[in-house]
């Protein structure tokens, strides 16, 4: 059985209202979800994950120089994820998402992240192109 684990860190919490609403999708489709933030984060949570959702809230510029800010970046760089997960990045922004999914792969170590899939919503709800995109996601 697939099972994913969402771990968002919010500001304001739009991306923690975005994790839950990609939590509730998943668990629609019938995959077992687990959404947390990166305070809840522990290593064991990754058992038997097949699917991580890693997303964090646009800090930077309105229009340019988006980047995560230093408690995702020290989280993600210390993480050990098991080889075979697949992993999501997902964010929520005001204006603009620029370069954010580019800074935030960069900081994922050990990981191919070319194709990584990206989601990114204004108002902490999933589009119905989200919800194929995350759905082929899971599928494949």
């Amino acid at each position: 059985m697939k099972k994913a684990l969402i771990i968002h860190q919010s500001k304001k919490g739009h991306t923690r209202r975005y994790a839950q609403e990609i939590g509730k999708f998943l668990t629609e489709k019938g995959i077992e979800s687990n959404v947390i933030s990166l305070e809840e984060y522990k290593a064991d949570l990754l058992q038997d994950v097949s699917h991580l959702f890693l997303g964090c809230w646009t800090s930077g510029l309105f229009f340019f120089a988006q980047h995560p800010d230093n408690e995702w970046i020290h989280f993600v760089q210390k993480m050990n994820v098991p080889e075979g997960i697949h992993i999501g990045l997902f964010t929520t922004y005001i204006l603009a998402t620029g370069s954010m999914f580019r800074a935030m792969k960069k900081h994922i170590p050990g990981k191919v992240v070319a194709s990584m899939p990206e989601w990114r919503s204004k108002n902490s709800l999933l589009s119905e192109q989200d919800k194929e995109s995350i759905a082929r996601f899971i599928a494949g």
